[in-house]
């Protein structure tokens, strides 16, 4: 049931489980998940996702000499020793610079809850409590923003001066997974000392990592990447047992689903896909797979329509302006309340329920509106949107898989302990 398995646990005493009440970690474990944020944002190797390592790479105008390679850390989260990443940000937090951008956010206060959040991750296990004690633990707030940081102080001091010494153009990595451009030196040997060095360095900073052959064409994350003509094109990428499991037009899924996965999708195409041929194939490969999973052409080509349009207009925008449109969505989102309700196919239709708020509760004829009603503090009530939020029924999978194994008939799991 639990990854984490492979790293060393040690299970705790019944008198010790009594005392757990309430999960402490948790909440903890956000605050330093946004204590954490813009320090890992402002790594030199770090990207956001694969849009911006694509225009990051795609800016790139490379010698015949270059080669492209990637590298996968081993089991990060598990595999980080408590020890040396509690010692490294606590001597990473007191460097100046550091201090300074961490602002009203204590270092001590700050590695102290680090710490309790690494050392106090209780797991259940039918009847057993068990916690981890070495390792980060996966699904916590915080743990890709440790193990960033923790690899991205090494990165710094370790790595990163490669890209003074003539072998490294450029490093960039998310979380475990790296990607390079090498600059391959003349003489064979001194290449391959530089290779076996620049590995070494990469491995010393307490993780193992797996290496890809250096090469033209490499894939990285969901892209392919070649190098043609000293430019770093990029294509989609698809695993060859890919079964392409699209929502299919019957499931029990609202209206606005089916419309937000494709324009998810081919927003997706425009955003990490170089050439015009292959935004095309793509497109044409999403709509052979959406209609072998039962959609029909006529209810599918108007979304896909409106999608081309969406995505057209979304690359041709600035990233100034983007970040602007997001700040004025961000007031927007801020004055509206959300009706949370499953989705059933018997229930009035989204716009039949936004008919009935308007008339009766936002905008009631011979009634001044709800944003224009003050509160029990006198105070505008700051609402004007209603947001419908359709949650799924639970499917086969819900219904038929056991979520606590102590009810199950038989032998307890501490029995085999």
């Amino acid at each position: 049931m639990y990854c984490c398995i492979p790293t060393r646990y040690r299970l705790d005493s019944d008198s010790f489980a009594r005392r757990i009440r309430t999960s402490l970690p948790h909440p903890l474990g956000q605050w330093v998940d946004e204590a954490l944020q813009l320090l890992v944002q402002s790594q030199p190797a770090y990207f956001k996702n694969s849009y911006a390592l694509k225009k990051r790479l795609g800016a790139f105008t490379l010698p015949p000499n270059a080669s492209l390679f990637t590298c996968d850390a081993v089991s990060m989260y598990t595999n980080i020793d408590t020890n040396l990443c509690l010692a490294r940000l606590s001597k990473y937090f007191k460097e100046p610079s550091v201090y300074t951008r961490l602002g009203d956010t204590s270092p001590t206060a700050l590695i102290e809850a680090i710490e309790i959040v690494m050392r106090s991750n209780i797991m259940r296990f039918g009847d057993c409590l068990i916690r981890q004690d070495t390792g980060v633990a996966m699904g916590i707030s915080p743990a890709p923003t440790i193990a960033n940081l923790f690899v991205a102080i090494h990165e710094r001091d370790k790595v990163l001066p490669f890209l003074t010494r003539g072998c490294l153009f450029d490093w960039q990595r998310f979380i475990d997974d790296g990607i390079g451009i090498w600059l391959h030196d003349t003489d064979l040997e001194t290449d391959r000392a530089n290779w076996l060095a620049f590995k070494a360095a990469v491995n010393g900073g307490g993780l193992k990592w797996t290496f890809e052959p250096r090469a033209k064409k490499t894939v990285f994350m969901d892209m392919t990447l070649r190098i043609v003509n000293g430019k770093i094109e990029t294509s989609l990428y698809a695993k060859p047992m890919a079964l392409y499991l699209y929502i299919p037009p019957h499931s029990c899924h609202s209206p606005g689903v089916h419309a937000g996965l494709i324009m998810g999708q081919v927003l997706r195409i425009y955003q990490l896909c170089s050439r015009r041929k292959d935004i095309d194939r793509e497109l044409e490969d999403f709509l052979r797979h959406l209609l072998a999973r039962g959609h029909s052409l006529d209810n599918v080509m108007p979304i896909f329509t409106r999608a081309v349009d969406n995505a057209i207009k979304y690359i041709s925008q600035s990233d100034e302006f983007r970040l602007q449109q997001k700040m004025n969505m961000r007031d927007t989102n801020s004055r509206r309340v959300f009706f949370h309700i499953p989705f059933d196919t018997r229930n009035p239709k989204s716009s039949v329920i936004q008919k009935k708020w308007r008339s009766l509760v936002s905008e009631p004829r011979g009634k001044p509106a709800l944003n224009m009603c003050t509160n029990y503090s006198g105070e505008l009530i700051p609402v004007d949107r209603l947001i419908i939020a359709y949650s799924r029924p639970p499917n086969l999978g819900n219904i038929l898989s056991y979520r606590k194994l102590d009810k199950i008939p038989g032998p307890k799991v501490s029995s085999y302990l």
